[in-house]
């Protein structure tokens, strides 16, 4: 698990990651090349089974892993105190680099949820949080609206002790 450095009193509220049904292509491929490693242990030759079969199992669990891998590349922790953003860096120049964004809820003036029918169907969206002068989004997040009211909520509760206006 994604280390946050919680502060000292601050309490996880809610963490969510990207949907696993980006990566249904390669949860498919995984189960099917275990479907042939099991096939092939009832080919006609013995030695030769016991190899693909292996193989085959060791072959399924790589795409597995790398769309488990990707799938933690982008996620967001609500706590009592901020939200924190983790996200793959939007630069081309820097490949494979994962920024980590914080915001605090004093500077949260919108937290908007963005579905296309498709993601809407599965259950997963688009969550962009506005502070002024900016954006920070966070794609194909499973269970969008969750994100949202647990800010609300926080928000809410800032409000009524006077810590935000």
């Amino acid at each position: 698990m994604v280390n946050w450095n919680l502060l000292p009193g601050e309490k996880k509220i809610h963490l969510t990651k990207m949907s696993r049904v980006v990566f249904l292509k390669s949860y498919i491929l995984s189960a099917v090349l275990v479907l042939v490693a099991f096939v092939s242990l009832f080919l006609p030759i013995e030695l030769f089974n016991f190899v693909l079969f292996f193989l085959f199992i060791v072959l399924s669990i790589v795409p597995y892993f790398l769309a488990e891998g990707k799938r933690k590349k982008e996620m967001v922790l609500i706590t009592t105190a901020r939200v924190l953003i983790r996200k793959k860096s939007s630069d081309p120049a820097s490949k494979g680099t994962i920024e980590e964004e914080t915001i605090s809820f004093d500077k949260i003036t919108n937290v908007q949820v963005r579905q296309t029918k498709k993601q809407r169907m599965l259950k997963m969206g688009d969550v962009i949080f506005k502070i002024p002068g900016e954006e920070h989004t966070i794609t194909d997040i499973h269970d969008p609206h969750a994100i949202e009211r647990a800010v609300y909520k926080i928000l809410n509760i800032e409000k009524q002790r006077g810590i935000i206006k």
